[in-house]
């Protein structure tokens, strides 16, 4: 008979089918400390077992927080219809950390398998089809001018909102010295009251012990564009996202392929995540092992001198895809080996990362993914090059829009607030002035 394994047993709790698996199982409490039980992270669900039962889909959550510190840290889970759920108390305050990158990684990144023989008996069907009916296919080519339509609109609107953000930043600057300059007349009439006070000598008023300068304002920031950094968006040939697990860390990271080697990158410097340390060559792998305890985790061993290293990711088939592949091309087979218990997978075929869309539950961004090698006639495969290309512009740029709108609706709120105490400042001086003139007209 054999053992019940983690995802047995998740699946039989919950109600579940297979390949619903567990990527990670942490003891916690839910909303307190009163309710401890076992918190599991599936490929499409938070789970959590104690006195209460609870499952939270990925595609309802809206937001991912880990808030506190040290020992009190906790996650917070908002959903769609407006529920929050909060998990804190880990056996471990590691874990919670842990935790949180593991529910951030799998709600923004699906895990998503291809199988490939399914994807090439489609593909030649419709080759098949479009060999018998090819004067019906040749009124169905693909047309990229929509495409191009959708692009152009999308650059007309940013640049439309370049524009606003740069009047928006000439009107910070206004209001800026707008300020300036009734604080200075401010600091001038507390002078001036100071002079109708009767204070014995002008060298005594700006010297003397019991004068108190006015108190020094924080230096104003500089006014750095909100406009996105266009340098950003560059990128290296394939970067996939991924987790690195080091001790009781399970660092967010971006694995980059090159030539020769691959690199596993802090996400948000993007230098290596630990010195030289996590630089490799292809030719340095000796296996990549997959084993049945976690979903979406992976161990990669070495024939050198440097330890191995464990991964998980949801696009843990288009990893070893890659290293496979990256192998091959250097002349070596890398050996792959899937222990007892762990589902199979397809890793060999090229066309595990050509046709591989991934899409984010958080934002619909996607991974690299070229459709042109699917279509066989020329006129196509340009039509989709060119579509590709629309769409890879078309996503930035809407990126950047929404940024940049946030950033805008931010900068006005705060104007809103800086305009408001401009206008208490300017009552204030009116009022100091009406007293001051008072006092000048009784010493007259």
């Amino acid at each position: 008979m054999e053992v019940d394994t983690l995802s047995d047993n998740f699946r039989k709790t919950f109600g579940f089918a297979e390949p619903e698996g567990v990527v990670q199982k942490y003891s916690c409490c839910y909303g307190g400390i009163t309710c401890h039980g076992s918190l599991y992270i599936s490929q499409n669900y938070v789970c959590f077992q104690g006195k209460e039962s609870i499952k939270i889909p990925f595609l309802k959550i809206t937001a991912v927080t880990l808030e506190g510190s040290l020992a009190f840290r906790s996650i917070h889970i908002k959903t769609s219809n407006s529920e929050t759920y909060s998990f804190g108390t880990f056996s471990r305050p590691k874990y919670c950390t842990q935790a949180y990158h593991v529910i951030n990684h799998l709600w923004k990144n699906p895990p998503h398998y291809v199988n490939v023989k399914n994807c090439r008996k489609v593909a030649e069907e419709i080759e098949k089809t479009r060999t018998q009916n090819s004067s019906q296919m040749a009124q169905k080519q693909l047309n990229s001018g929509l495409a191009i339509d959708i692009k152009n609109t999308v650059l007309e609107t940013r640049e439309m909102q370049k524009e606003t953000i740069l009047e928006i930043e000439k009107q910070s600057e206004l209001l800026n010295r707008l300020e300036d300059k009734l604080d200075n007349i401010e600091d001038n009439l507390k002078r001036a009251d100071h002079l109708v006070k009767g204070i014995d000598s002008v060298s005594y008023y700006m010297f003397g012990k019991n004068y108190t300068s006015p108190p020094s304002k924080p230096p104003k920031k500089e006014n750095t564009s909100i406009l996105s950094d266009p340098s950003k968006s560059s990128s290296p040939l394939i970067k996939i996202e991924a987790l690195f697990k080091h001790g009781d860390d399970l660092d967010p990271c971006i694995i980059v392929f090159q030539p020769s080697q691959f690199l596993i990158l802090n996400p948000k410097t993007e230098k290596l995540l630990k010195k030289k340390e996590t630089q490799y060559s292809y030719n340095d792998i000796s296996q990549i092992t997959i084993e049945p305890k976690k979903s979406e985790y992976f161990h990669i061993s070495f024939n050198t001198n440097k330890s191995p290293i464990q991964l998980c990711s949801a696009y843990r088939q288009i990893l070893i895809n890659q290293l496979y592949n990256r192998n091959l091309k250097e002349g070596y087979e890398v050996p792959v080996k899937f222990e007892k218990g762990s589902s199979g997978f397809d890793y060999q075929d090229e066309w595990i990362y050509k046709i591989q869309p991934v899409y984010s539950r958080e934002n619909g961004k996607r991974l690299n993914d070229n459709l042109s090698s699917l279509f066989t006639t020329k006129e196509n495969q340009v039509a989709a090059n060119i579509i590709d290309e629309c769409c890879d512009v078309v996503i930035k740029e809407l990126d950047d829009i929404i940024t940049d709108g946030i950033n805008v609706n931010h900068t006005l709120k705060e104007q809103t607030i800086q305009v408001e105490n401009l206008s208490i400042k300017t009552d204030n001086i009116n009022e100091k002035m009406k007293t001051l003139g008072g006092k000048m007209d009784k010493q007259g």
